[in-house]
């Protein structure tokens, strides 16, 4: 009976069991499926406003799959010439969302993605300047290059007056078109220009030389330096010089590729700033002769070619040259005929152009031959403005102010977008500084323009063991910046971007394993302030803290770190400002992680050490160390220390801002042999200069004043003595007289006043000898006299008697 059970519930128990295993598979494929729904719709959600409604793509796939999903899903299909790349348009009605939000398809959620919509960065504007060139209004392509107010601050010279220099190899010159000389009726055509396939130089043939049958290099040169001379057309930079290098075969419109590398060898040697060349052809030819240019500073624009195509033509695709697809006319579409890919670095308007003809004339034309030296002429009025620059920083700045067009960021028709003139001449440039972290390597840097994006990331390769995730805003990489988020972020100021590196992830940690068995705590991305390390990530010891893994944390404020832990990597926690409490679990890791000058930058701002541990070695090291701490915790015991050293005060947070006129503030310091502080007050007001309130006078007491440098408020007022007056040399004198006193007036240097009288008492009658007046007669008498001999007053008068 018993085993007649067994075998009826072996088989019910085996169904169970099989139901049992159903249904787990059920539920973990549910709650597969349910993850991957929320996931798409959250990045629905972050997307909303900025996809294709009805349209999904994808990315990576093959003609049989796309044509597989596109019958399931009864969607249109329309697939690329590659067949990797395909979108489904959804039949009418259906959204995006729907699809996102049904049950039927979580499945094929992994494979689709959105539609995104890109936005033009680019301007339609007329340059910021009064032309009054007649013709001027014809130039519709000046309207999208966004010259702004550049020409306000140059247009082609160097800040000393002398022209930027720039070569035009090409089919040569009108010599005799008005466009081509200055106000002073001069040539702004260089003496020194060349016939490169005859080898005839001006000097030696006349200006015939480079006369231009073809009319191509007249169109060339009008567009970089028609003169704004109230006729005609404008340059874009008008002031320059050009040094003209014809170099086509006679009759022809070809060019042997010797002939435009002998031009060039010209130009370097002359000592030019920027070579246009609107030719191109399928084979290289320039040898080193572009590392000569970049070398001295040249800088090569080249037309990226007229086929339609990304088949490489040369110069344009070569790497020391910028080369220049074509904008179609009045717009910032791609010229059907313009070249792409390697050939283009940037786009310039190139289609229906308005420039000089040859006959003095002026005529539209059309090709890459004219929007390169549209950029030519920009590169100009950026050495004008700018200095001459090295190749490799112009082109970044240069690049770096495209305005993007097509698909965000670097693409293959419009390489890094539309020229930007007054971004590129006068933008602000900005530094995205890249912090690579765990690897240890020096933080690289590029160049942004202010309120631009950046179009290109680079892609550091994988190393010890970690695959590179991606770039993010903040050190606890939270803001990741995708190639397609960087090409729509405006940069406003110098930016520092993360690195993240992917081993393993555990809570808020990334890690990896090293070659020791142990594991390293790669990054932190959470936000307490109160953290412990773990003891093991991944079933490993954590041996060690990585480069940069709590980078410009500064919410941290207290660590503690477990024994495990021997390495400290550098800059493992420079940044960390909050870090004022560790808590260390090893005596003897202490040496190592303490030291103001350790790599790992644990002690910058720590205000107590606890340590849980054998003290002999710890309490060894903080003695020798730590000398001015009044006591340090170890394991609950207090330590008194003793100063061996005067303290190197260094200055450090404000605890209290100090408001002008108002309050005092407080500041803490910190000692730079051990980490002790102290509060210093700072003082209400700051002295500053004294100035004179009154001027002091011989007699009266003058007044300075001291303001504070912050307010201007008065902060002290002090006296200052008369000064007493200082007399001249010589006064002025009044000699006494016989009856009369005398004086001597003495005047002040300073202020001219008298202030002192020296007197003299009068000198009195000096008797002289009797002198006779009259002698007596027989009947009468006469008389003498005797007179002052200073004044010749009469002093006596004596009778003679008569005979």
């Amino acid at each position: 009976m018993t085993v007649r059970r067994c075998r009826v519930l072996l088989p019910l128990l085996a169904v169970l069991l099989a139901l049992l295993s159903a249904v787990g598979g059920f539920c973990a494929r549910e709650c597969y499926l349910s993850g991957l729904q929320q996931a798409a719709l959250e990045r629905l959600e972050e997307s909303e406003g900025a996809y294709r409604e009805g349209v999904l793509v994808l990315s990576d796939t093959t003609p049989e799959r796309a044509a597989q999903l596109a019958a399931e899903l009864g969607a249109t299909l329309r697939l690329g010439e590659l067949g990797s790349y395909a979108t489904l348009t959804l039949p009418t009605g259906e959204s995006v969302r729907g699809l996102y939000e049904s049950r039927e398809h979580r499945d094929l959620l992994p494979e689709l993605s959105l539609d995104g919509i890109s936005e033009s960065q680019a301007i339609v504007a007329r340059p910021d300047y009064t032309v009054t060139d007649n013709r001027y209004t014809y130039q519709t392509n000046l309207n999208y290059i966004h010259l702004g107010d550049v020409w306000k601050d140059t247009k082609g010279r160097f800040a000393n007056g002398e022209r930027v220099k720039v070569a035009i190899i090409d089919s040569g010159i009108d010599i005799d078109h008005p466009e081509f000389r200055g106000s002073d009726g001069d040539l702004i055509i260089s003496p020194y220009s060349y016939n490169v396939y005859s080898e005839q130089s001006v000097s030696g043939g006349g200006w015939s030389v480079i006369d231009d049958e073809r009319g191509h290099g007249t169109a060339v040169a009008g567009i970089i330096a028609a003169q704004m001379n109230g006729s005609g057309v404008v340059g874009i930079a008008p002031e320059v010089e050009l040094l003209i290098l014809k170099a086509n075969i006679p009759g022809e419109g070809k060019y042997y590729n010797s002939d435009i590398t002998f031009a060039m060898q010209y130009a370097i040697a002359q000592g030019v700033n920027v070579i246009n060349i609107s030719i191109g052809g399928e084979t290289p030819s320039t040898g080193n002769t572009l590392q000569s240019a970049v070398a001295k500073n040249i800088i090569v624009v080249a037309a990226a070619g007229n086929e339609s195509t990304d088949t490489l033509s040369y110069p344009a695709c070569e790497p020391n040259v910028i080369g220049v697809g074509a904008l179609a006319s009045n717009s910032f579409s791609l010229a059907s005929y313009s070249n792409y890919g390697e050939n283009s670095d940037l786009v310039a308007p190139g289609t229906s152009v308005y420039t000089t003809a040859r006959g003095g004339g002026y005529a539209y034309v059309d090709g890459t031959s004219f929007s390169s030296p549209t950029v030519a002429a920009a590169v100009a009025l950026y050495i004008a403005y700018n200095g001459v620059t090295p190749y490799a920083k112009l082109r970044e700045h240069l690049l770096a102010s495209c305005a993007d067009l097509g698909s965000s960021g670097e693409d293959e028709k419009f390489g890094f977008g539309a020229l930007d003139v007054l971004a590129f001449v006068k933008g602000k440039k900005l530094t995205v500084t890249l912090q690579y972290r765990s690897t240890g390597a020096a933080p690289g840097k590029l160049t942004v323009l202010e309120g631009h994006t950046l179009q290109a990331l680079p892609s550091p390769e994988s190393t010890a063991g970690l695959t590179f995730e991606g770039w993010y805003l903040d050190p606890s990489l939270t803001q990741k910046l995708t190639s397609a988020a960087a090409a729509s972020h405006i940069f406003q100021t110098d930016t520092t971007l993360y690195a993240r590196w992917l081993g393993d992830q555990e809570g808020d940690f990334d890690y990896r394993i090293t070659s020791s068995g142990t594991a390293e705590i790669l990054a932190y991305r959470g936000s307490q302030a109160s953290l412990e390390i773990p003891k093991t990530l991944g079933g490993k010891s954590v041996s060690s803290i990585g480069y940069g893994a709590f980078l410009d944390l500064d919410t941290l404020a207290c660590l503690d770190l477990p024994s495990s832990v021997r390495t400290v990597q550098a800059n493992a926690f420079t940044g960390c400002d909050g870090l004022k409490l560790l808590y260390l679990h090893s005596g003897s890791v202490a040496r190592g992680i303490l030291s103001k000058s350790s790599c790992g930058g644990i002690a910058a701002n720590l205000e107590t050490v606890l340590i849980r541990a054998t003290l002999t070695s710890a309490s060894t090291y903080i003695r020798s160390n730590f000398p001015h701490a009044e006591d340090v915790v170890l394991e609950g015991v207090s330590y008194t220390l003793y100063a061996k050293t005067a303290p190197v005060w260094q200055e450090s947070a404000i605890l209290t801002q100090r408001v002008p006129c108002v309050s005092d503030g407080l500041r803490r310091d910190v000692c730079a042999c051990c980490g002790a502080r102290r509060d210093v007050t700072l003082p209400r007001h700051t002295a500053g200069a004294w100035g004179v309130l009154l001027a002091a006078t011989c007699l009266e007491d003058g007044s300075e004043i001291c303001y504070c440098t912050d307010c201007s408020a008065e902060v002290e007022r002090r006296t200052v003595k008369a000064f007493g007056h200082t007399p001249r040399d010589a006064g002025e004198e009044h000699p006494a007289l016989c009856t009369v006193g005398g004086y001597v007036q003495h005047y002040c240097v300073t202020c001219d006043a008298s202030y002192r009288v020296d007197t003299a008492a009068a000198l009195g009658h000096e008797e002289g000898d009797w002198i006779t007046d009259a002698l007596p007669g027989k009947r009468e008498a006469g008389a003498k006299h005797t007179a002052c001999t200073r004044c010749s007053i009469t002093m006596r008068t004596e009778t003679l008697a008569a005979r």
